[in-house]
């Protein structure tokens, strides 16, 4: 049987968003991108689990009262929405993290550079069907001050039982990092689920070079972290073995 209970306000059990999110005055040129991730066991023992996910533009009714989507365009399907970025941006890199448990993360990165001695790194950290989850997300920073750190998380509401607290920025130890309590200190802490994708971002006036960030993961495991190659600021005479991230 399956149960219905009822609605404790009314946005539970919906995507809520910020209304300035939404607004055109103030995210100019912005473009709207909704995903549907559809979960079977009988698929994910056929070992299909990483093509469930599909992704379709959306534009969004300007009315202040009612922010109602509309779709357009077609649905790219077995594709997760964190794909629009690069599919709009060709110059944004995504990279396929395997958690060694059969999960997948996906890091997404880009540079801009903003003057001549100027530039921005932005990540998103998207988690398609980890178990592990993600605590923590770190990027080599040497000898850099960062300015204009930036952190977006999703919004539990309505019952949730997570802690939607956003994650501290800490800038020590040659690396700028982002973490969230850990699973031993709050099983409920706001961890990178399934089907969220987190941001992360910050100013240097370093170029990029090729570095390996490093993501924490929540829950008990084999292992305790992950590497991945990106973009960072370093030194260029210690990056022979790396290959391409942000920093």
């Amino acid at each position: 049987q399956i149960m219905d209970p009822p609605n404790p306000d009314l946005t539970s059990r919906r995507l809520r968003v910020r209304a300035d999110y939404l607004t055109p005055s103030v995210n100019q040129n912005a473009r709207y991108f909704v995903e549907g991730h559809y979960v079977t066991p009988d698929d994910a023992a056929a070992g299909n689990h990483h093509n469930n996910c599909s992704y379709r533009e959306v534009t969004v009714s300007t009315s202040t009262s009612n922010h109602a989507i509309t779709f357009i365009g077609s649905t790219q399907r077995q594709q997760p929405a964190i794909q629009a970025w690069q599919d709009v941006d060709p110059t944004v890199t995504l990279v396929d993290i395997p958690d060694g448990e059969d999960g997948l993360m996906i890091l997404g990165y880009k540079v801009t550079q903003l003057t001549a001695n100027l530039w921005e790194y932005e990540y998103a950290l998207y988690n398609m069907d980890s178990t592990r989850c993600a605590q923590s997300f770190s990027v080599p920073l040497l000898g850099v001050v960062p300015s204009n750190i930036g952190f977006h998380d999703v919004e539990y509401h309505s019952t949730e039982v997570y802690d939607g607290t956003d994650w501290a920025a800490s800038n020590s130890s040659g690396a700028i990092s982002w973490s969230t309590d850990t699973f031993a200190t709050n099983a409920n802490a706001n961890a990178i689920r399934w089907g969220t994708t987190y941001n992360f971002r910050f100013t240097t006036t370093s170029p990029p070079v090729s570095a390996n960030v490093t993501i924490g993961l929540f829950t008990p495991g084999a292992t305790n972290s992950l590497t991945v190659a990106a973009r960072s600021e370093e030194h260029t005479s210690e990056l022979q073995s790396h290959s391409d991230l942000v920093c």
